[in-house]
């Protein structure tokens, strides 16, 4: 099956020259080929047989492998993390590293995620619809501000949003392979999940330097901050949620209750919901809802709180 995968990968990232929606499924592919054969095999086999593969790439796609080369040195960051004792949800974060880096390389070089003639191909649809009696003036008018608004937001957050996308499916393929190769360490519970205190600083300086760039500061400075603001903001909605099912499971809620909950407030509550969360796991940072760090050393950043007390720890 190893091997499988290893020659799967580069054959899938090859193909998907000639048919597009094969593009997708070889880079999901090429992460869990990296993370099967570095954490299962170690990093020696890792590149006895994954590199080949990524010179046939580097000799035929030329152009697509820098991306394709750090995807697939996530696969030794995260067996270097895991025999370091490190969670799997740990070593996951690091294993996003080394494609971090390399999408900040292209931002800076002035790579535009967005194609050249996009946006006037989508205001010319929506004028093309007003003409046609479809669509207001005003509606017209309000779709062309919310489109230019969305090409603002995705620029300024490019860099976090493809960071934000590959560790999902690093989680993705490490669960895969953990169950298409039993024995490897689990994430744990989600009503588990917690984030480092560092991330609410993270928070803090996306939000300065957004403010410094809007007044007297740079452009550069607020598309920093917004990257910081859109990753800080993912970590702690995931933390929300987190929060959230630990409560339900306290209140006996079944699983298929709970996936309810979440889906009704994707779908019907969303911009409520997603603040709602992403505020809880924010505040989790000073007020430990769920009393995870009973009894660690230290405080958390401006906490006014003193450490759990020795009911909570019992009560856990």
């Amino acid at each position: 099956m190893l091997w499988v995968l290893a020659i799967l990968a580069p054959a899938a990232v090859l193909a998907a020259g000639t048919v597009p929606m094969l593009a997708v499924p070889g880079v999901f592919l090429a992460v869990v080929a990296t993370i099967a054969w570095a954490v299962l095999r170690g990093v020696r086999a890792w590149a006895f047989a994954i590199v080949p593969g990524a010179a046939i790439v580097a000799t035929r796609m030329p152009a697509e492998m820098g991306a394709y080369a750090a995807a697939l040195l996530a696969g030794p960051c995260v067996a270097w993390a895991l025999s370091r004792g490190r969670s799997p949800r740990t070593a996951l974060a690091i294993g996003a590293a080394p494609f971090a880096m390399w999408t900040i390389v292209v931002a800076a070089s002035g790579v535009n995620p967005i194609e050249a003639g996009s946006p006037a191909a989508f205001d010319r649809i929506i004028e093309e619809a007003g003409e046609a009696g479809r669509l207001s003036a005003q509606q017209v008018g309000d779709w062309q501000a919310s489109s230019r608004a969305a090409r603002q937001v995705l620029v300024r957050t490019w860099v976090a949003t493809e960071v934000v996308s590959f560790w999902i499916t690093l989680v993705l393929a490490y669960a895969l392979v953990a169950r298409m190769f039993p024995g490897l360490r689990g994430f744990g519970r989600l009503s588990a999940l917690r984030v480092p205190d560092a991330v609410a600083w993270a928070l803090i300086a996306g939000l300065v330097l957004v403010l410094l760039g809007r007044t007297t500061g740079p452009d550069l400075a607020q598309t920093m901050g917004w990257n910081l603001v859109f990753g800080a903001g993912f970590a702690f909605f995931l933390c929300g949620l987190g929060i959230e099912r630990a409560w339900m499971e306290r209140a006996g809620f079944r699983k298929f209750a709970q996936a309810a909950v979440f889906v009704g407030g994707v779908l019907f509550f969303f911009p409520l919901f997603l603040v709602t969360t992403s505020g809880l796991g924010l505040f989790d940072t000073w007020f430990d809802f769920r009393r995870l760090r009973a009894g660690e050393p230290g405080q958390r950043p401006f906490s006014p709180f003193p450490r759990s007390s020795n009911d909570d720890r019992s009560e856990r």
